[in-house]
């Protein structure tokens, strides 16, 4: 089963080969304040979070600077900083997945062709998996799951969130 340990490495390479330097806002956390409880980690959609040392940790080259992490800590210790790094040039081309929300069938685009393409429920379980087509597609449907937040990862890397609803 896949996991999230080394978040997104071919993403990160699809971002470098076609990346510019950019003053943006990102998020840090204060290792401080952090007691490592993890909840910040589920609600990132990048992939840039990870526990090490017991303390989380945000990739700055991945975080998008949404903040939805700081808005889920209980204890304040993520905050907004400047940084100038990567960040996607608009003419790079990377998997999207949709829609979102679904009520069970969507489809990844744009991933590297024979990539194995995996849905976990929150509690890591495996709920669907698929490989991408010679065209980089892949159509997966987890109507039989329960409504809620499932994560979509291609290979070991996170691409993001697919949140189902029921009729």
């Amino acid at each position: 089963m896949p996991t999230p340990k080394g978040i997104i490495p071919f993403l990160i390479l699809l971002l470098i080969a076609s990346a510019v330097f950019a003053v943006i806002w990102i998020y840090q956390v204060d290792p401080v304040l952090c007691n490592g409880c993890g909840g910040c980690i589920y609600w990132c959609n990048t992939g840039a979070l990870y526990m090490e040392g017991g303390k989380a940790v945000i990739d700055p080259e991945l975080c998008n600077g949404c903040g939805i992490c700081a808005d889920h800590c209980p204890r304040d210790a993520i905050y907004k900083v400047y940084y100038e790094g990567i960040e996607e040039a608009e003419s790079s081309v990377s998997p999207t997945y949709g829609p979102n929300p679904t009520h069970g069938p969507f489809c990844i685009e744009g991933a590297q062709p024979g990539t194995d393409i995996y849905v976990l429920d929150m509690s890591g379980r495996l709920v669907a998996k698929t490989g991408t087509d010679s065209n980089g597609y892949a159509l997966l449907d987890i109507s039989g799951s329960a409504s809620g937040h499932y994560c979509v990862m291609l290979g070991e890397n996170i691409l993001g969130e697919i949140t189902l609803v029921q009729n």
